[in-house]
Order: C-alpha cells, then structure tokens, then sequence
C-alpha cells in the first residue's frame, strides 16, 4: 500500500469509529456561562403560553424608564407592569448604570439597531458610550428581578475576583554580548 492509500484507509477507519460510538447525552448548559444563566431564567419561569417573539420595536409611549443593568443589558419598563429586555451584542463598553440614555430613532418607535448614546451623569465629560439596540423581548416583573439579581451578583463577584495586581520587579540586567566578527 502506498503512503496515499494508507492514508485514505486510516481517515475511513476514523470516520467509521466516530459514526458508531457513543454519543454523550444532551446535557444543561454549564453554569457560569452569562447566555445560559440569562436563557435559564427566561425560559423556565412562565408556563409556554405565556412566551411571546421578540418585538423588533417599541412605541414612544410603552416604555416609561430604561433601566442599564450592565454593559450588555437594558431593561424598559412600561405601564401595567410590562417589562423588556434588550440583550445589547456586542457588549457596549463604557455604558454604565448611572448614566443618562440618548436615544437615536430612525421613526416613531424605538427599534432593533437603533443607536443610543451614554452620557455621564455627574460630570461634562460628554459621550462615553455608543451602542446599538437589539430585539425587545418581553420578560415578566419577577424575571427582570431576577435577571438584576443575577447580572449584579455576577459583576460584584467578577469585581472581587480581580487578582490583586503583581509588584512591578526590576529588569534582570542581561550580560554584554560580545559583538560578532563579520566574516565574508
């Protein structure tokens, strides 16, 4: 046999094993992945017929406050206890929970890829955040709690976490080289 047939035979013989072992059963996603805890808490709250789509937009006058949880998450809560999430991606870096929102409509409703601009609300600095909308998803009061909840916790124990920085060492002085002779 050649080094190409051998080849040929070794890839067939792998495909064949991967096709008929075992495949590992469907597990829940980890913990500690952010997308699996934010899925978690949405899906298994409600009973099925109370999920609704994403909406692409919302109207000037359903939402009354917007509500920055973290760099990538807004809550907009309405009248009669409604309440959306926008799931920003990507993260939207400088955004800050006490900052003040701008929002950039394209029409009379604020919409999927909207802009929006981060203001500092203490101080002149002027823009510190751009970011884009993404679909409205409607969550209930209890899950926006716990979506809260969980987005706090997550950036407090993130921000305990942090390892303490390393004491700057000097630099090892490194032995004179020689120069080389050059030879032709």
């Amino acid at each position: 046999m050649n080094g190409g047939a051998v080849g040929v035979a070794i890839l067939a013989s792998s495909l064949a094993t991967m096709t008929f072992a075992d495949t590992p059963a469907a597990t829940s996603p980890p913990a500690g992945n952010l997308d699996s805890d934010i899925a978690m808490i949405i899906d298994n709250t409600l009973p099925e017929t109370a999920y609704s789509a994403k909406q692409r937009c919302l109207g000037r006058g359903a939402y009354r406050s917007v509500e920055v949880i973290d760099q990538g998450h807004l809550l907009f809560w309405g009248s009669g206890g409604r309440v959306w999430l926008n799931q920003l991606r990507p993260p939207c870096i400088g955004l800050a929970p006490d900052q003040v929102l701008k929002f950039q409509m394209t029409g009379p409703s604020l919409c999927e890829l909207d802009r929006f601009e981060g203001y500092d609300r203490y101080a002149s600095a002027g823009i510190v955040a751009i970011c884009g909308l993404q679909r409205f998803e409607e969550v209930t009061q209890e899950q926006a709690k716990q979506l809260h909840d969980m987005l706090r916790r997550r950036a407090h124990s993130a921000a305990t976490n942090v390892p303490p920085p390393q004491p700057k060492t000097q630099p090892e002085s490194k032995p004179q080289s020689q120069p080389e002779a050059q030879h032709e």
